[in-house]
């Protein structure tokens, strides 16, 4: 017999079975502390047969500045997981999130709510968004395959990266910070970094040190590039057990057009394949078609592009509830 029972997202316990590692309960934890102006629900449930989880619904409802109210999950789109279990009881458990879903939306009538499907089979919660009027936004990202042998990998890189990739490796000293080396002061030369390049501090101290948590737990890795000792580049990729994600980098753009980030990124695909990732999701891409991407979203799209791999839609369901 199956069973809705809560979730709590922010348990660690509760980290399987996930699409992308952006959804780990610390990662979660770390959108709570960015958005710290922000009151946040967690409305998460899962479907159970008997003491086995079958499916699970990431979900919050949030009430921010400005009286903004969100359905999602502490400010990225909500999702529905499919966890073990047959066809037939995977549908069963569909059928009851759908039902769950709408139950809980009684109490939130005028929120703006925002799904996440990563896959073709649409579940029956975003189905019935769409029924109700919901809009769909299409987005495409770079997925790398971390089954796949280095040297397949390489071959698919853009020729061009590959000299750049070499030389890069050449001129750089690049490591790694993981969670066996890992301190806060040696996290900080990447904060100060991403400070410098901005220009500005655009999130507080506490989300860096939640994110130097992270690669304390074994949650996250930083690359590093050094030249005389000086940092001048960095990246931040999430992981979990399946999926490494690509998060957020810093590079001294002083030193352009020198391949920096294009080592960087390229050792910590290798890095991930290495700790057992079979995908590694470098981040979304752009199409020319596309009317309002700016231009420096379309250069990076292109960048990501340049290390091969597939592109991999995924699907936004929006709408007021």
């Amino acid at each position: 017999m199956l069973k809705i029972c809560p979730l709590d997202s922010l348990d660690i316990a509760n980290s399987s079975s996930l699409p992308s590692p952006v959804y780990l309960p610390v990662n979660l934890q770390y959108r709570k502390v960015r958005l710290c102006d922000w009151d946040f629900t967690d409305l998460s449930f899962g479907v159970f047969d008997a003491d086995t989880l079958v499916a699970k619904c990431i979900i919050s409802a949030g009430h921010g500045p400005d009286d903004q109210r969100t359905i999602d999950a502490f400010g990225i789109p909500f999702i529905t997981v499919f966890v073990t279990g047959s066809i037939d009881v995977q549908r069963a458990a569909d059928a009851m999130m759908e039902k769950h879903f709408s139950h809980l939306m009684n109490d939130y009538a005028g929120y703006s709510a925002d799904h996440l499907v990563c896959d073709s089979q649409f579940p029956k919660i975003a189905q019935s968004m769409l029924r109700n009027g919901a809009g769909i936004d299409t987005s495409f990202n770079v997925v790398i395959d971390g089954k796949r042998s280095v040297e397949s990998l390489f071959s698919e890189v853009r020729k061009r990266y590959k000299s750049m990739i070499h030389k890069g490796n050449r001129t750089m000293d690049i490591d790694l910070l993981h969670s066996g080396n890992v301190s806060w002061d040696e996290f900080n030369e990447f904060r100060l970094l991403h400070i410098r390049e901005s220009k500005r501090e655009t999130r507080s101290i506490d989300t860096w040190k939640r994110h130097c948590e992270m690669v304390a737990a074994g949650f996250a890795f930083v690359v590093r590039a050094r030249i005389s000792h000086d940092l001048v580049g960095a990246a931040l990729f999430l992981h979990n057990n399946e999926v490494c994600y690509y998060g957020v980098g810093a590079y001294d753009r002083s030193l352009f057009p020198k391949p920096i980030s294009h080592a960087v990124l390229w050792q910590g695909i290798l890095f991930a394949k290495q700790i057992g990732c079979a995908s590694i999701e470098i981040g979304e891409t752009f199409f020319s078609g596309v009317s309002t991407v700016t231009e420096k979203e379309f250069n990076i799209g292109e960048f990501k592009r340049g290390f091969g791999g597939n592109i991999i839609p995924r699907f936004r369901i929006k709408c007021v509830i």
